[in-house]
């Protein structure tokens, strides 16, 4: 799994650089959580073009962690990862292709909130 891992480096840690940025968390924290093998396995689901999205975020122990779908009780921020075609990510000739293929932001722990914000702004 290493070989894999080490292969997808740029693409991986263009998710990991913005999943520490916005949830404020250092840099270790990534590499931590993507010993995991659920949230490896998501993620390479991800980059692998069999998941359309991903998940990050904090579960109830603070543990980062990584899902295919938004956990239903989301404590703190989360980030998410949308694919906008079906493309591999994870092709080493062309380690730009997250940033062209891919929509990321955040999410509230609060989504009516959030909803709320969102149609105010679009108003």
């Amino acid at each position: 799994m290493a070989a894999i891992v080490e292969g997808e480096k740029e693409n991986w840690d263009v998710l990991g650089e913005y999943s520490n940025k916005t949830l404020r968390l250092k840099a270790e924290r990534w590499t931590k959580a993507v010993q995991n093998e659920d949230t490896r396995t998501a993620i390479l689901n991800f980059l692998d073009a069999d998941a359309e999205q991903v998940v990050v975020g904090q579960n109830t122990s603070n543990q980062l962690v990584a899902s295919s779908e938004v956990p239903a009780g989301l404590r703190t921020k989360g980030v998410y990862f949308l694919k906008t075609s079906d493309i591999p990510l994870n092709r080493e000739e062309d380690t730009s292709n997250v940033r062209e293929h891919v929509i990321f932001g955040d999410i509230s722990p609060q989504p009516l909130d959030q909803l709320s914000t969102l149609i105010e702004e679009a108003s």
